[in-house]
């Protein structure tokens, strides 16, 4: 799961979602649902960071539309 290899050809949900749990695991995230899609898959959501009520909140999103998956690269890469 080299970084080159997502840079490139567009990747399936599962490479997706292993990457991801893979960077929130190694950072010590929160990992639940948010909610489902309208097709009954699910929203994931990764909360990073320490949770102190007194901090603020950034909301970082990708994949809004599903199809531009350069969306969740970006954001990846951030």
């Amino acid at each position: 799961m080299g970084l080159s290899s997502f840079y490139g050809d567009y990747q399936d949900l599962g490479e997706f979602e292993a990457r991801w749990r893979d960077l929130a695991s190694k950072l010590g995230a929160r990992e639940s649902v948010a909610g489902h899609s309208v097709e009954g898959r699910p929203l994931w959501r990764f909360d990073f960071g320490r949770k102190d009520a007194g901090a603020p909140t950034t909301l970082l999103t990708a994949l809004i539309h599903g199809v531009e998956v350069i969306g969740s690269v970006a954001l990846y890469d951030v």
